[in-house]
């Protein structure tokens, strides 16, 4: 069965992983018009939500087991009593977890002991004072703090530009060192600002789903064989230099409109022709084509230069399956 790479689609205008550095350590200036869903990333690692990220206080103990003589867990002025016994790190989370406390949670992780502090960022912390505790678990006595690994950011608008395109750059709510930051930006632009369609909406390019390549068989694929023989330049195709249409010369030349309509049916007409007989040869050769993507006439050929400035060509063709698929194109003279 034949089957080709699905390579016409929307075009989402989408641009990923636009390296940018930060101006004056706090602005960021996108290359093209931010039109919409912006995600940072900060030093090719960390996705920085508009809030920032930030993390709580938070202390390792050293690796288990835990060989307690009756000892005493000071958490700020919290005791926690730890009766005598060898523990291992889940054993012992559940006896620093019976005694509630407002400022603290526990965790156990690869035999160690986590204490981590309920609210994130800069203002959370917790004293662990010296105890016979904290020797047990290898813990220094000290104020623990949390902190702000990336600072929050808003899209503003960009001074001194005029309100006809999505001018917005990036403010961080604090200055990032633009010597050791840089800053990784995916976002939507405009279609008319686009570099992967041009401005036409329809970009042409492979995609995957589920990890696996886009293909298309039966009337998917005689659809797109039509586009891709009509839009090729005849001769463009250094192996199959007949393989083609004229199309591309033939519009937008200084001539009669009427004679360049009638040269642009001819030339369709033949270049449809043409693809009829490689059909037929691919088939004859041995290679399975089923009945969906098997041409066998052209239905219908209309060719309209609608305004001075423009062209559209109309094709319709059935298939061997009895179904008809058409395909409708404008171009600019």
């Amino acid at each position: 069965m034949s089957f080709d790479l699905a390579l016409e689609q929307t075009c989402t205008h989408r641009i990923t992983e636009e390296l940018r550095y930060p101006q004056g350590g706090d602005v960021v200036v996108p290359q093209m018009p931010l039109a919409s869903d912006v995600r940072v990333r900060l030093n090719g690692l960390l996705d920085v939500p508009s809030q920032g990220v930030s993390i709580p206080a938070r202390v390792l103990s050293v690796t288990g087991p835990f060989v307690s003589k009756g000892v005493t867990l000071l958490i700020g002025i919290q005791s926690i009593p730890i009766p005598r016994g060898s523990y291992s790190a889940d054993q012992l989370l559940r006896v620093l977890s019976s005694v509630p406390n407002a400022t603290v949670f526990f965790q156990a992780k690869d035999g160690r002991i986590i204490i981590e502090t309920k609210e994130i960022g800069p203002y959370a912390k917790f004293y662990l004072p010296a105890s016979s505790g904290a020797m047990l678990l290898g813990l220094k006595p000290r104020v623990y703090h949390g902190s702000t690994v990336a600072p929050g950011w808003s899209l503003v608008g960009v001074p001194g530009k005029l309100d006809d395109r999505p001018l917005r750059q990036i403010l961080f709510d604090s200055p990032l060192p633009a010597e050791t930051n840089f800053i990784e930006l995916d976002y939507a632009t405009t279609l008319t600002e686009c570099l992967r369609c041009g401005g036409v909406g329809i970009e042409d390019d492979f995609s995957f789903s589920g990890g696996k390549v886009v293909t298309l068989r039966d009337e998917d694929l005689l659809l797109q064989e039509i586009r891709k023989i009509i839009l090729t330049i005849r001769g463009s195709n250094v192996f199959h230099t007949r393989y083609g249409s004229k199309l591309g010369t033939l519009i937008g030349q200084k001539n009669i409109p009427s004679l360049v309509k009638s040269q642009i049916t001819a030339d369709i007409q033949q270049t449809l022709q043409m693809w009829l007989r490689l059909k037929t040869a691919q088939e004859a050769a041995g290679q399975l084509v089923t009945d969906g993507e098997m041409p066998v006439r052209i239905v219908d050929l209309q060719v309209q230069d609608s305004s001075p400035n423009t062209i559209g060509v109309d094709i319709t063709l059935e298939s061997r399956a009895s179904t008809k698929v058409s395909v409708s194109r404008v171009f600019s003279v």
